[in-house]
């Protein structure tokens, strides 16, 4: 474990793998329900070589608001969408909250837990209809390479079978 320790890495003396005391989670508090979602944000000066870790829980479970930072920082734009898309936390007073990764009739967000692993529905894409489709999964085996029986020098037994064989 001690060749983990830097605490002279940076000039401020941060570590990057030791943490001189436990942090407590505030929002693990006794007789408090825990939240679902939380949005961690990592920020870096650089002028003054601070790092901030800011955790935003979302009070509703069914409804995931979070305040959206754009108006601060122009780059979480994207960052906030990849969230909205992957996990369904809403940013309350983003300029363009809508998918970034999946197709926009996509249902549900698949970085959730409660994400079924199986899926219900196939997704691909139609030519025809010129857009992605949904159709019901089956669950039909296919036999996608035919069985082929071949009857050929290969297969036969080399073991004679009449003693006239033997001359």
């Amino acid at each position: 474990q001690e060749d983990w320790v830097t605490d002279s890495s940076t000039q401020t003396g941060f570590s990057r793998a030791v943490t001189r005391e436990p942090i407590q989670d505030p929002a693990a508090r006794p007789g408090k329900p825990r939240q679902r979602f939380a949005v961690v944000y990592h920020l870096l000066s650089l002028a003054e070589n601070w790092r901030l870790r800011l955790k935003v829980y979302a009070e509703s479970d069914a409804t995931p608001l979070v305040p959206s930072i754009v108006g601060v920082y122009a780059s979480a734009n994207w960052f906030e969408r990849e969230v909205f898309d992957l996990f369904g936390i809403l940013f309350t007073g983003h300029p363009d909250l809508r998918r970034i990764l999946t197709d926009y009739g996509f249902i549900g967000h698949p970085f959730r837990k409660d994400f079924p692993l199986s899926g219900e529905v196939e997704v691909r894409y139609d030519p025809e209809a010129g857009r992605v489709i949904y159709e019901p999964v089956s669950i039909v085996p296919r036999q996608l390479v035919p069985r082929v029986i071949r009857h050929d020098a290969r297969y036969v037994d080399p073991s004679p079978k009449s003693p006239k064989d033997h001359a």
